[in-house]
């Protein structure tokens, strides 16, 4: 699927996160000429959404694995003292590791 799908569904519509999380080597893509507009655009495999999905969760997939408004994650890991993923002071906003997450809601 296109970045750009990829981004919305996973919660990651703020302007160049995911690209971001691409050249800070985080995330996987690949770039493929599309075959019904002959243009040139980044993807990502299965493969790369399913790792993004082990090690990543946004407020978006952390509300609707657990059921919670996204405002009330963000309460429950700001009062965890768990911060969003920032490796070498980068922002990707709201964007946590899911080991964290599991640690303060439990696995889901």
């Amino acid at each position: 699927m296109t970045t750009a799908v990829f981004s919305r569904r996973q919660g990651l519509e703020e302007n160049g996160l995911l690209t971001a999380l691409i050249v800070n080597g985080h995330v996987t893509a690949e770039l493929l000429r599309n075959p019904k507009n002959n243009r040139w655009s980044c993807y990502i495999s299965t493969e790369a959404a399913q790792s993004f999905s082990r090690r990543f969760m946004t407020s978006k997939m952390i509300g609707s694995a657990y059921d919670m408004p996204w405002r009330d994650v963000r309460k429950r890991m700001n009062d965890a003292g768990i911060a969003s993923f920032t490796p070498d002071g980068k922002d990707y906003g709201l964007l946590h590791l899911r080991a964290d997450v599991e640690g303060v809601l439990g696995k889901c």
